[in-house]
């Protein structure tokens, strides 16, 4: 999904405490629309635990769709 020039990003901020539905829904729709689902980044330190978090909710194909960026929460301020 390319954004044309000049079009805003759309952005939902995620986590993983989220139960898995809504995650996966969230991830899916966000895809649909053209944005991207970020996280803060690892619980606890574990990047094979959100490995295997993330792998329950979405497929592999939409893995693109899926960032992690603690400075974008610190930024705007996302604590919830």
């Amino acid at each position: 999904n390319v954004q044309p020039q000049g079009a805003p990003l759309f952005i939902a901020f995620a986590s993983l405490s989220m139960p898995e539905d809504a995650l996966a829904r969230l991830i899916a729709d966000t895809t649909k629309a053209g944005g991207v689902v970020v996280f803060r980044g690892f619980s606890s330190g574990n990047p094979q635990a959100f490995i295997t978090g993330i792998r329950k909710v979405v497929d592999q194909a939409g893995a693109t769709n899926v960032a992690i960026d603690p400075r974008l929460f610190r930024s705007l301020r996302v604590d919830r």
